[in-house]
């Protein structure tokens, strides 16, 4: 219960905590029940260092009072756990089902549910692209976070982090190049969009 922005140490209670998280699932419609308690609130008093709020009564009113703000609120208590190619085995198996299961579809659709900044997506465009299948794939992706989604949309990611998806892609498809599907702007990689958009 004790806050202080000063360079002290913020305290949040269970019920201090289950009152924003039932604000906010009331205002947004958004449910924080399957959230670890501990690390919720690391990550809410957090928030209150970054947008220079004094107490959870102070984020409360600002939530409920700015209906925008809960965008850059979601942006920073949200982890996003994604990669390209994230358990390679799993791609072998899809890329496989897409041939001899879906190869006479004329069409289908796919939802990417917590697509965080979108690694899942350009892999399941790459995967499209190697399994040959050509036909009408209507793809969604969605995320709580703005900001992830405006990562996904532009498909840049860092160097550091496509050296990881370059192993798990070879994981994937041995005689395949990843960099065949993007281009180097010096720290950044940039994904070819025509994969998540045709």
């Amino acid at each position: 219960m004790d806050q202080d922005n000063s360079g002290g140490t913020i305290v949040i209670s269970d019920e201090e905590l289950r009152s924003l998280t039932d604000a906010i699932h009331k205002r947004h419609g958004i449910d924080f029940s399957c959230y670890e308690p501990k690390s919720l609130k690391r990550r809410v008093v957090r928030v209150l260092h970054i947008f220079k709020l004094n107490t959870i009564h102070d984020l409360w009113v600002k939530i409920l009072k700015d209906h925008s703000f809960i965008f850059p609120f979601m942006d920073e208590i949200s982890v996003g756990l994604t990669a390209m190619f994230r358990d390679p085995v799993l791609w072998r198996k899809m890329r496989h089902v897409l041939k001899e299961d879906f190869n006479n579809r004329r069409d289908f659709s796919i939802w990417h549910a917590g697509s965080s900044s979108g690694e899942e997506v350009y892999t399941m465009g790459i995967v499209l692209k190697e399994a040959g299948y050509n036909k009408l794939v209507t793809a969604r992706a969605t995320d709580i976070s703005k900001q992830a989604m405006e990562t996904a949309k532009n498909g840049e990611y860092h160097k550091i982090k496509f050296k990881d998806y370059e192993q798990n892609y070879k994981e994937y498809n041995p005689a395949g190049v990843l960099t065949a599907y993007c281009n180097e702007h010096g720290d950044v990689i940039k994904m070819n969009t025509a994969l998540i958009s045709h």
